[in-house]
């Protein structure tokens, strides 16, 4: 079973890519950091729930989908 925090980073950048955003981007509307957005990509992060509040808000999908399998 994969880590939840590769899981939820790969699910981010993926979302993030069909959007066409950078990490820059994504970081500047969430009011955050390339280095944040980064690190929860990676899964190296333990993302805030404000962060994965607003990332899911800019990206237009579900809070809840970040858990779902």
């Amino acid at each position: 079973m994969k880590n939840i925090k590769i899981q939820l980073g790969q699910l981010i950048r993926f979302k993030r890519k069909e959007k066409k955003m950078t990490q820059t981007q994504l970081a500047d509307q969430i009011g955050s950091t390339i280095t944040t957005i980064s690190t929860i990509e990676k899964g190296t992060a333990n993302p805030t729930l404000n962060n994965l509040i607003f990332i899911a808000d800019v990206l237009k999908i579900d809070l809840f989908a970040f858990f779902n399998k």
